[in-house]
C-alpha cells in the first residue's frame, strides 16, 4: 500500500510537471510555427501581387512610350498646323509621311498593336494606319477620354473595350500634341493595343496549389479572374464579397480577407502604377493554413509519443525506487 502511495506521489510531483512542461513547449512551438508560416505565406501573397503589378505596369509603360514617341515626331505637329476645316486632310503636305510612320509603328509589334492613329483637333478628323478615316460629323470632343487628356496634358490609358472585329480586349494609349512655340493643343496621337496577352500571362502564373490572381481596369472591369466567365464584366457583378469589390473599385492597397465565389480567401491588393488598374492575389484559407495544419499534426504526434515515453520511463524508474521498500 505504501509502495503504491509512493509511486503516485512520484508520478504526481515529477510526471505531472513534466507533462505540463511538454504541453507548454508544444503550445509555444505551435504558436511560433503558426506565426512563421503565416508571415511566410502572407509574404508570398504580397510579393506575387506586387510582381504582377510591376510586370503589367511595365507593359503599359512600353505602349505609352510608343504613343509619346509618335507625339514627339514633328511631322504630326506640321500636319496638324496645316490641316483646316473644309480641306481633305489627306491632301495636307506631310500626310503621307505620317501615314508611313504609323504603319511602321503598327508593324513594330503586330501581335499586340492593333492600330496606330492620330486626330487633328481643328478638323476633328481621325486617320488610322490602315487608311480608315473618321466619318463627317465625327466629334473628338465627346470621346470618353477627351476630358482626361485636357486635364492630364500627358499620355493616358483609356478604359478597355471589346473590339467587334477581332474580339480582343483593347486599350488605347493617347498622347496630346502641342504647338512647339505657343503650346496650343493641336491634336493627339494614339495606339490601340490588346491586353489579352496580359490575360494569358496571368493565367500561367502559379500561386501555391489553388491560389489565383484578379485584374481589374480603372473603371472596375474584370480583365482577369480565375472564373473565365467574368472576363470583361464589372467587378460589382462578380460573386465576390464586398471587401474585395470595394478594395478594387477604391484602389485600396494592402492585405485583405475576402470571399471569392463562396470560398474564404486571403490576399493582397496592388495598384498598377498610376494607371488606376488593380491586381490582387488570393489564396483559399484552407491552403493558406495547410502548412501550419500539417506541422501542427506532426508536432502533436511527436510530442504525444515523447510524453508517453517519458511517463513510461518515470513509472519504470519509480517502481525500481520503491521496490526495495
Amino acid at each position: 500500500m505504501k509502495k503504491k502511495s509512493l509511486m503516485k506521489k512520484i508520478l504526481l510531483f515529477i510526471g505531472v510537471p513534466v507533462a505540463i512542461a511538454f504541453v507548454a513547449v508544444a503550445i509555444i512551438s505551435l504558436n511560433t510555427v503558426n506565426r512563421s508560416m503565416t508571415e511566410l505565406t502572407t509574404s508570398e501573397l504580397v510579393s506575387n501581387s506586387k510582381a504582377a503589378s510591376n510586370e503589367i505596369g511595365g507593359i503599359f509603360d512600353s505602349f505609352m512610350e510608343v504613343s509619346k514617341q509618335m507625339a514627339s515626331n514633328t511631322q504630326f505637329e506640321e500636319v496638324f498646323i496645316q490641316a483646316v476645316p473644309g480641306v481633305d486632310i489627306r491632301q495636307v503636305p506631310g500626310f503621307d509621311d505620317v501615314m508611313k510612320s504609323m504603319i511602321n509603328v503598327q508593324k513594330s509589334d503586330p501581335d499586340h498593336i492593333a492600330a496606330a492613329w492620330f486626330i487633328d483637333l481643328d478638323t476633328s478628323k481621325l486617320a488610322q494606319h490602315d487608311g480608315i478615316m473618321s466619318k463627317e460629323g465625327w466629334d473628338v470632343t465627346v470621346r470618353p477620354w477627351f476630358q482626361m487628356i485636357l486635364e492630364k496634358k500627358d499620355v493616358i490609358l483609356t478604359n478597355p473595350y471589346l473590339d467587334s472585329v477581332s474580339d480582343n480586349t483593347i486599350v488605347s494609349a493617347i498622347t496630346p500634341v502641342y504647338k512647339s512655340d505657343t503650346g496650343e493643343f493641336l491634336g493627339v496621337t494614339g495606339i490601340d493595343f490588346n491586353v489579352d496577352g496580359i490575360y494569358a500571362m496571368l493565367k500561367e502564373y502559379k500561386l501555391g496549389e489553388s491560389g489565383y490572381y484578379i485584374l481589374a481596369s480603372n473603371d472596375g472591369q474584370l480583365i482577369y479572374h480565375p472564373n473565365e466567365s467574368y472576363k470583361n464584366t464589372n467587378t460589382i457583378d462578380a460573386d465576390m464579397s464586398e471587401s474585395i469589390k470595394n478594395a478594387i473599385l477604391e484602389k485600396t492597397e494592402g492585405l485583405i480577407d475576402f470571399e471569392n465565389e463562396g470560398t474564404a480567401s486571403k490576399g493582397y491588393v496592388s495598384t498598377v502604377g498610376e494607371s488606376g488598374w488593380v491586381v490582387a492575389t488570393g489564396m483559399p484559407e484552407k491552403e493558406f493554413g495547410s502548412t501550419y495544419t500539417s506541422v501542427k499534426n506532426s508536432i502533436f504526434v511527436t510530442f504525444s509519443l515523447a510524453l508517453i515515453l517519458v511517463v513510461a520511463l518515470i513509472m519504470l524508474i519509480s517502481r525500481k525506487i520503491v521496490a526495495p521498500l
